[in-house]
């Protein structure tokens, strides 16, 4: 009876754990995506390379190790809820810029100055994000069945490695085929 029970408690124990794994592992590519596109509204020095490198990690983690990359001359933070309140000496704006920034609570804090350009790194990013989207989709289509130019691989895979050359933009056809 007390083995039954042991037994029953490692399953029940290592099944919450497989769970909260595969969770988590889910919620990496949202994450990402989402960090990207918010990422995107911002001025970068170094194209967006830091960002892409670390979107992954939460927000408050990306903004920790890419605020070096950040073109502070086109950006200016308000603490609008004095939760980042830090006396206002230059040195003490990067401690207040980098609390504003990684609080996602705080709305309205961050105003750039001038037109942002998405960064490149960011902007490629993003097109291979939509792109795998619109793989997957193609994959429960007919067009799953034509076949590709490579062996073992369908027309949805040509259609995605033109759209990411594309910059994001699914194609009609590629290699003469369809794509939609």
């Amino acid at each position: 009876m007390f083995l039954r029970a042991c037994v029953s408690l490692a399953l029940l124990s290592s099944a919450c754990a497989t769970v909260e794994q595969s969770q988590r592992e889910s919620a990496a590519p949202s994450r990402r995506g989402a960090n990207l596109r918010r990422a995107a509204a911002l001025p970068w020095l170094d194209d967006g390379r830091c960002v892409v490198q670390e979107a992954s990690n939460e927000w408050p983690v990306l903004v920790e190790k890419c605020f070096h990359a950040l073109n502070h001359d086109r950006i200016r933070f308000h603490d609008v809820t004095g939760k980042c309140s830090v006396a206002r000496a230059d040195a003490a704006t990067l401690g207040v810029g980098l609390c504003i920034l990684a609080a996602p609570e705080i709305v309205g804090a961050v105003i750039v100055i001038g037109v942002v350009v998405i960064a490149v790194a960011i902007a490629v990013e993003l097109g291979k994000e939509s792109c795998d989207d619109m793989f997957t989709a193609c994959l429960g289509t007919s067009i799953a069945g034509i076949p590709g130019p490579l062996y073992g691989h369908s027309q949805c895979h040509a259609c995605r490695d033109l759209c990411v050359q594309l910059g994001g933009t699914w194609p009609a056809t590629s290699n003469g085929k369809p794509c939609l």
